[in-house]
């Protein structure tokens, strides 16, 4: 009884202790005490576990944590459905099922940095706790490969799995890139594939494409129950977004496999069953050290997601070659060569458009580790359809990204070799959108160095170019020119630096420009660039050949030089200055500019100037602004000074207009669609002292002219004949869109009080002029046409000379030298006799001294009544002229009248370079009278029209003048008179 008593006390408390065990055995607390205790024993993985839950066939995790390689792994809850008795006491862990879903997986960690620094201790004691260091155990786990390096710490099987979760890959400068992982199946173990399916996604991997998944199988096979013989991926890759063709997918297989002395990995991309991109890499297992090869073969759009910024363009990429890598992967060795054949490069640029298709081949051979590249060799070949260019290391060299620090291996020597040939000049960055160029070939040779704090790129040989043609506005100012310069480049850390000495153009062997200075720019956002220099040009031998400088025609100098200086910034200022001298040294010009341009791109400028020619000397100042807003330009001019000449506008219009690209229309051609001045727009004001057109000067001249998008307006117009003779003009030329002749011209001016030799210049001396008096003069023109040419050639310019009071000598005919061959010895003998005097009224007396004859009566009559016309004051004469287009004049109406005699008619004065006075002249006047002076003309009994409602006695036939204001010719009027005298004195014959 007491055994038996003994016996049962023992078995219970064995009972009870077995109930404590197992009270134990299942107790969380426990259970994740035992749990972390096993993370320990493996401190290569620094596992964690927030709580553990164990039952007879299940396990539930939560919080589990561990770092592996560099990749942080959480998984918030894991559930397991297992026989936990085998995992305890068989050491066999059969996974039926297991189910962990929000996990992540974060790559690019770095231990390291994480762990404290261990304290320094004795050698002996520090080889030995070396030799079994974290660093030391990744590094003999290094020679191990990726499979047997993750050999399991029991035999494991899993029938069934359903994880999801996301992997963060690391972006340098961005937040790291989220992937989207599920993985389902099961049937994991020795012996057999297992396949799972596989589907990953992510957002925005790249510009232009918003979505890229990859959907697939993964294939695991165990070789042993604690080791993977091989793993697999095969899925298809698609994206979605711009920059991504429709229907874009490509296939992509990645196997790790273990054999028996190496591990063999392989990654492969496909489309279509077209082979994309092939790497097979080998890993020691003894050494753990890598090599492999890879293979390019993309097509077109194969690679267009991963390019989106060249979106559009045709691509095609070969390449080849192989490479090598520590067993920790932390120094990398590539080489080999790549070539791409790239077309539509339109779409990306219209520069690089211009180059046509282009072909990029390279070989190379580089050494990476970490942040570190070592560059053995490089050879990079661009080939476009005009232009090729070759790069080529000197010397090996090692570059540090994080740094950008270059470090070669012979300091001080040539680290690279550029060679550039062809013809750059359609894609070469231009500063105005009007400037244009072409060329022929360009040769040049650089030479990168790196030095102190940067680098310097220096040329071998000038950088050479021929048959070099300028254009502005698309009208070429020079061409067939050569082109040499050195320019030496330097750059560091505190900026930028190009020094051209010199820039050299030529033709036909001979030097027309040189140019010096240099270009710079110190660091910083906020910075200018700087420029300073001097040039000179060869302008007599630019003259000398028209036909390659059509932009310089007409400039008749010798040479030109000037200096520059500029600081262009969010705020510019430029300065300059220029000296031109003719083939006479008399003549010469020169200015000085300076000019701020502000952040919205408004240049205000001041440009003093001076032109000589002989004596004739234009002394001006031109300022104001110029705004552009998109095509269309807003521009304030003023034009001031002491002195102008005509003659220098007349020869630097053409130069001007050439390069404005401005090209009137001839007058037989279309109708403008547009205005001539678009896109100018603005004020312009000009107020100069005198103004010279080589026969003459004007005082005063000013005005201002007013651009807008539908005319021209001059407004305030000025000048003066002399200091007491101002002249006002004003006018407009309109542009009407819809009409057949959209230009319309309208303008008057006026001169008033003024004597003739004002207008006309002074009579030859020694002579009366022929009219005398204070005048006015009103001018208007008007014009339309279908552009500015039609416009000019049918102008009409109309001019009203009147007076009020003065005197005409336009009927004073001498009838003596007209009248026949016998006659003007009478009459001469007569008027010479003593006593022969004219009446109170332009009488001739008939009684001549004691025993002389006395005139005829009809003599007399003709006499009195030329001698009363000779010299008329008359009330009020006018005079209407219409200019042609030939520079003569028709006079439409001619009007005098006085108290006794009235005049009216029509004439023409001729064109020509001459003065008015000098030129040709044809009269046509009807001669009425009233009063005496009516009588008087009766008497003479030259047919006359009855009197007319003014109370004239018109005389029936107009008396017709020639010759010109200074040589008035009278012939026919005197031949009227004479006639009508002769005719009288036959009449008086009969009658004696």
């Amino acid at each position: 009884m007491k055994f038996l008593r003994l016996f049962l006390i023992l078995l219970g408390l064995a009972a009870v202790l077995a109930v404590l065990v197992l009270a134990a055995v299942f107790n969380p607390s426990v259970q994740t005490w035992y749990v972390q205790g096993r993370l320990r024993d493996h401190p290569a993985w620094h596992a964690s576990v927030g709580s553990v839950t164990a039952g007879l066939d299940h396990v539930e995790l939560e919080n589990l944590r561990f770092e592996l390689g560099g990749a942080v792994v959480t998984l918030p809850a894991v559930r397991a459905t297992l026989p936990v008795r085998t995992l305890l006491w068989e050491k066999r862990l059969n996974i039926r099922s297991l189910v962990a879903k929000g996990w992540t997986i974060e790559l690019g960690a770095s231990l390291d940095e994480a762990r404290p620094a261990r304290a320094p201790v004795a050698n002996s004691q520090a080889d030995g706790d070396a030799a079994g260091s974290p660093a030391a155990e990744r590094a003999a786990g290094g020679r191990h490969g990726i499979l047997s390096g993750w050999e399991l710490p029991c035999a494991a099987s899993l029938d069934d799995a359903d994880v999801e979760g996301d992997v963060y890959v690391p972006r340098p400068g961005e937040l790291p890139q989220r992937i989207h992982v599920a993985i389902k199946g099961g049937a994991l173990r020795s012996g057999l594939s297992a396949t799972l399916a596989l589907d990953a996604s992510t957002v925005d991997p790249w510009k232009g494409v918003r979505v890229a998944a990859a959907h697939g199988k993964l294939r695991v096979v165990m070789d042993t129950p604690r080791t993977i013989g091989s793993v697999a991926v095969e899925a298809d890759l698609v994206g979605q977004g711009p920059a991504v063709p429709d229907g874009w997918t490509v296939a992509g297989a990645l196997t790790v496999r273990r054999l028996l002395q190496e591990e063999l990995h392989q990654i492969s991309l496909s489309r279509g069953g077209r082979e994309l991109a092939t790497v097979v890499a080998h890993r020691s297992l003894s050494t753990g050290a890598w090599a492999g090869n890879w293979e390019l073969r993309l097509h077109d759009d194969d690679a267009a997601p991963f390019l989106p910024d060249q979106s559009g363009t045709a691509a095609r990429v070969t390449g080849s070659g192989g490479f090598a890598a520590k067993p920790d992967l932390s120094r990398i060795e590539i080489a080999g060569q790549a070539q791409a054949e790239l077309s539509r490069l339109g779409a990306v640029s219209t520069r690089l458009g211009q180059m046509g298709p282009a072909t990029v081949a390279a070989s190379f051979q580089i050494d990476a580790g970490g942040s570190v590249l070592r560059f053995k060799d490089l050879k990079l070949n661009v080939t476009g359809r005009d232009l090729a260019a070759f790069l080529q290391t000197l010397q090996p060299f090692e570059y540090t990204a994080e740094s950008g620090a270059v470090k070669p291996d012979r300091p001080g020597k040539d680290l690279l070799a550029l060679a550039l040939r062809g013809d750059p000049w359609p894609w070469l960055p231009r500063a105005n959108s009007r400037l244009g160029w072409t060329g022929g070939e360009m040769r040049g040779d650089f030479r990168l160095r790196p030095q102190a704090a940067g680098w310097v790129l220096t040329t071998t040989a000038p950088l050479a170019a021929s048959g070099v043609a300028l254009a502005w506005g698309g009208r070429t100012l020079a061409g067939g020119l050569d082109v040499a310069v050195a320019p030496v480049v330097t750059f560091d850390s505190r900026g930028w630096q190009v020094t051209v000495a010199p820039l050299r153009l030529s033709a036909a062997g001979r030097n027309v420009f040189e140019l010096t200075g240099q270009v710079s720019r110190r660091a910083g956002d906020e910075q200018a660039t700087v420029l300073s220099g001097k040039w000179n040009a060869d302008l007599e031998a630019i003259g000398a050949a028209p036909a390659q400088f059509p932009g310089l025609a007409g400039v008749g100098a010798r040479t030109a030089r000037g200096e520059f200086s500029a600081s262009l910034g969010t705020v510019s200022q430029v300065a300059g200055k220029i000296a031109v001298t003719g083939h006479d040294a008399a003549h010469a010009f020169s200015a000085d500019v300076q000019a701020d341009i502000d952040e919205y791109g408004r240049v205000d400028y001041s440009v003093p100037l001076k032109l000589t020619t002989g004596t004739g000397v234009t002394d001006l100042k031109a300022e104001g602004s110029w705004a552009t807003a998109g095509t269309e330009g807003r521009m304030n001019l003023r034009l001031s000074g002491d002195t102008l000449v005509l003659d220098h506008v007349r020869r630097l219009v053409p130069v001007l207009a050439h390069w404005s690209n401005f090209r009137p229309a001839g007058a037989a051609e279309a109708r403008d669609p547009a205005p001539f001045w678009r896109p100018w727009e603005g004020t312009i004001t000009l107020q100069v002292n005198q103004l010279t057109d080589g026969k003459r000067t004007f005082a005063d001249i000013g005005g201002s002219v007013e651009l807008t998008a539908d005319a021209i307006r001059l407004d305030h117009g000025h000048f003066a004949l002399t200091p007491l003779n101002p002249v006002d003009c004003e006018g407009a030329v309109t542009f009407e869109a819809g009409a057949a002749e959209p230009y319309v011209l309208e303008g008057r001016g006026g001169l008033a009080e003024f004597d003739l030799p004002v207008l006309l210049g002074p009579p030859p001396k020694d002579q009366d002029p022929l009219i005398e008096g204070r005048y006015t003069l009103a001018a208007e023109v008007t014009g339309r046409g279908r552009n500015l040419a039609d416009l000019l050639a049918h102008r009409r310019e109309q001019y009203r000379l009147a007076s009020k009071a003065g005197i005409v000598r336009l009927l004073a005919a001498h009838v003596a030298e007209a009248l026949p061959e016998e006659m003007p010895g009478k009459v001469s003998d007569t008027l010479d006799s003593a006593g022969y005097m004219l009446g109170k009224l332009f009488q001739v007396d008939s009684r001549i001294g004691s025993g002389q004859r006395k005139l005829s009566q009809p003599m007399e009559a003709v006499l009195n009544f030329s001698y009363a016309i000779a010299e008329i004051g008359y009330d009020e004469f006018t005079v209407t002229a219409v200019r042609d287009p030939d520079g003569g004049f028709d006079l439409t109406a001619i009007n005098l009248t006085s108290p006794e005699l009235g005049l009216t008619g029509t004439g023409r004065m001729g064109a020509g370079d001459q003065p008015l006075r000098a030129r040709p002249l044809e009269l046509d006047l009807r001669i009425g009278a009233r009063g005496k002076l009516a009588e008087l003309m009766a008497k003479t009994e030259m047919p006359a029209e009855p009197k007319d409602a003014a109370g004239l006695v018109v005389l029936v036939a107009p008396a017709h003048f020639g010759g010109s204001l200074d040589h008035f010719d009278f012939q026919e009027w005197q031949h009227a008179l004479a006639k009508a005298a002769v005719q009288k004195e036959k009449a008086g014959k009969k009658q004696d």
